[in-house]
């Protein structure tokens, strides 16, 4: 079987081959099943309240912050990353729009920012990015994140 050999000419040729893939992170709360079993629900939901929905989306402010001040700089040698984050239970996701060298100096920022607000809190997080095939798929009131990379995201944080 003949393969097929990409060329890039253009910036739009190096994205479409070098950079299409996004990168995903996995992080877990360590501890988790004993936070919940040691605490009310109401001092949970404050603690998660306090340290992670508050904490994650401080961090997402911060990078849409840094995404805009690169766009001004930058103009349109920069790509936003778009970094979405979500928290379900002990897991936090956040993924990349694109797999451009600034989504990578982001999301690696993102997750170093949770990992050290979660240590001085008391509650580490271990987890792992990864730049495999993955899907996002919503609609209305309803998410789905499925894919190769988040199994390797998930395998890997386990090891």
């Amino acid at each position: 079987m003949e393969q097929k050999v990409s060329v890039l000419n253009t910036k739009e040729d190096a994205d479409n081959i070098l950079y299409k893939l996004p990168y995903l992170a996995f992080l877990d709360v360590l501890g988790f099943k004993e936070l919940v079993k040691g605490n009310t629900h109401e001092t949970l939901t404050d603690l998660y309240e306090k340290l992670f929905l508050t904490q994650v989306e401080s961090t997402a402010e911060k990078q849409r912050a840094y995404a805009k001040s690169r766009s001004e700089k930058l103009g349109e040698n920069y790509t936003d990353s778009n970094l979405q984050f979500m928290s379900i239970s002990d897991s936090i996701l956040i993924w990349s729009e694109h797999g451009q060298p600034s989504a990578l100096f982001e999301i690696v920022f993102a997750v170093s920012s949770l990992l050290g607000i979660s240590m001085i809190q008391g509650l580490p997080l271990r987890g792992c990015i990864t730049r495999q095939k993955f899907s996002v798929m919503s609609r209305t009131n309803t998410f789905s994140i499925l894919g190769r990379g988040l199994i390797h995201a998930y395998d890997m944080e386990r090891k």
